[in-house]
């Protein structure tokens, strides 16, 4: 993704969007650290949230392609908000 294509971007309102909490390692944020700092521009702040939100974008990309994916246009079921979206009760979360 390009640095103009991540600025066109849709950003989700908080009505439209589901916060999620992820254990990673240190090492991810230091990368995510230094990929924003490299995106950056005048006038443009790249954060690691950001980064991270390019990453999961691309990486569900690549992964729908990796299962033959690519070609469905069936719309993905909707998340439930529950215990799972809590993590409320759920193993390793």
């Amino acid at each position: 993704m390009t640095i103009a294509e991540w600025v066109r971007m849709p950003r989700p309102g908080r009505e439209e969007s589901i916060q999620i909490a992820l254990r990673v390692a240190p090492e991810w944020l230091l990368r995510a650290d230094a990929v924003a700092r490299r995106m950056e521009r005048p006038g443009l702040f790249v954060t690691r949230t950001s980064v991270s939100r390019m990453a999961m974008a691309q990486g569900l990309d690549l992964l729908e392609r990796a299962a033959g994916m690519e070609d469905e246009e069936s719309e993905p079921e909707p998340v439930q908000v529950g215990s799972h979206a809590t993590g409320e009760g759920v193993r390793g979360a």
